[in-house]
């Protein structure tokens, strides 16, 4: 986030080492999620929770998050009440329909219905889906892992680390 947004004001809020995360970034250390979330227009989340830390009292209009922990269909970091009033996007519909909590769990506690639309990151890049309908629409960009963007990461770190003359290359067998 600070290589992409240089001149943002970065709020870390953590349950163990948020301050010494906050001083080495420069950043601002909030005692609360609340606090963190409060004016916040883009939220990280990167958590191993299994109960939510944000629910929608802590994010306004407008609001984009990142929630990029808790993949696993009994666990979450975003509240039912929050993912209602928000728009889901996902790397992939069939993966988020067994292994993303946020979705299963609000499903299950009756926040969305069962039909809750659920948009696919590549629908967005290949302009298929507009993404974000409004300034005020709350969005959630979750984040489970696919193997093609640990494949598309790698070959960048291949390439990242040749033009540097970095590593060692070792010849994989049959």
């Amino acid at each position: 986030m600070r290589r992409l947004y240089p001149a943002a004001e970065l709020v870390i809020w953590s349950r163990s080492n948020g301050v010494e995360i906050a001083e080495r970034l420069g950043a601002t250390y909030a005692a609360t999620v609340e606090d963190a979330a409060r004016n916040a227009q883009v939220i990280c989340t990167v958590t191993g929770a299994t109960t939510p830390i944000l629910d929608a009292r802590n994010v306004a209009p407008g609001t984009h998050i990142n929630a990029v922990g808790a993949s696993r269909p009994v666990a979450r970091e975003i509240a039912g009440d929050l993912v209602a009033i928000s728009k889901l996007v996902v790397d992939s519909r069939a993966q988020a329909e067994t292994e993303c909590g946020e979705l299963l769990l609000a499903r299950s506690e009756k926040a969305i219905a069962i039909d809750y639309p659920i948009v696919e990151l590549q629908d967005i890049l290949a302009k298929t889906h507009p993404g974000r309908m409004s300034e005020q629409e709350i969005t959630i960009f979750k984040s489970l892992g696919i193997a093609a963007e640990d494949l598309a990461l790698g070959k960048e770190i291949i390439k990242l680390a040749r033009a540097r003359s970095i590593g060692v290359e070792v010849e994989i067998g049959n």
